[in-house]
This record gives C-alpha cells, sequence and structure tokens, in this order.
C-alpha cells in the first residue's frame, strides 16, 4: 500500500472515530446530568451537546467522504456487500442525527432559554437511547471494515 493510501485511511478512521466518539460522549454526558435533575445543569448540558454535535457531526461526515475517497484511490468496487451494508448503517446514522437527536437537543435547549422545565427523565432516558444506537452503529461499522464480511 503507498504512503498517500495509508494516509487516507489513518484520516477516514481517525475522523469517523473522532466523529462517533463525540456524538456518542456528549449524549452519554447529557444523560448522566439528566439523571440528576438539576435543571439549569441539564439545559447547560443540552447547549453543550448543541455545541458538540456542530463539531464532530461535520468530522463524522468529512470522515464518511473520505472513506468513498479510499474507495476511489485503491480502486475497490463500491458494490461490495459489507460496503452497501456500511452505507445502509450510515444512511441510519443520518437519519438519527437528523430526524432525532438534533431536533431533541435544539428542542430542549430552546425551551431552556425560555423558561420552560423539561422532565429531566425523558432527557436522560432519550439521550441514553441516542448515545447507545450511535455506539451500536460504531461497532457494526468497526467490525465490517475489518471484517469485510
Amino acid at each position: 500500500m503507498t504512503t498517500p493510501a495509508a494516509l487516507l485511511i489513518a484520516a477516514h478512521a481517525i475522523c469517523t472515530t473522532l466523529g462517533y466518539g463525540g456524538l456518542i460522549v456528549g449524549n452519554v454526558a447529557l444523560a448522566f446530568v439528566a439523571r440528576r435533575g438539576e435543571t439549569q445543569a441539564t439545559a447547560a448540558a443540552f447547549g453543550a451537546v448543541v455545541g458538540i454535535e456542530r463539531l464532530f457531526g461535520p468530522l463524522l461526515g468529512v470522515g464518511v467522504l473520505l472513506g468513498i475517497g479510499t474507495l476511489a484511490a485503491l480502486h475497490l468496487p463500491g458494490s461490495a456487500p459489507w460496503l452497501i451494508v456500511t452505507y445502509l448503517v450510515i444512511v441510519v446514522g443520518l437519519v438519527l442525527q437528523g430526524a432525532v437527536a438534533v431536533p431533541f437537543h435544539l428542542r430542549y435547549l430552546r425551551a431552556s432559554e425560555n423558561g420552560a422545565v423539561m422532565p429531566d427523565e425523558h432527557a436522560a432516558r432519550t439521550a441514553t437511547w441516542i448515545a447507545a444506537a450511535f455506539a451500536a452503529m460504531f461497532v457494526v461499522l468497526v467490525t465490517l471494515m475489518v471484517a469485510r464480511p
């Protein structure tokens, strides 16, 4: 393998790992804070998670694009079954982020900015599910990348 290809693979692995890691850790931290039941701390945590999403979401996107670039650089066929499953997992992740995680975080953040008190147990439960879903996707993707069934 050439050095540029190795660097491309390394950049892909680093960006996707950091991207998923940031999204997972942000939601895990949010769940822990929300479970404490302190309204102001929970509101601050939602603000932090929105900031985290704005940083790590695009980083994950760059990692995915680098993965596609790796396919092209190594002249790998994009129609391998393990890659098709990978694409599906990525689409599920995009849907989770765009249709569930971001609206959930923004809804709670806006409510707290307007002085509304939202139920912390719901916030903790939802953040836990989001973190678990991203963690499961990350494990599936790493397994697919390593095992290439």
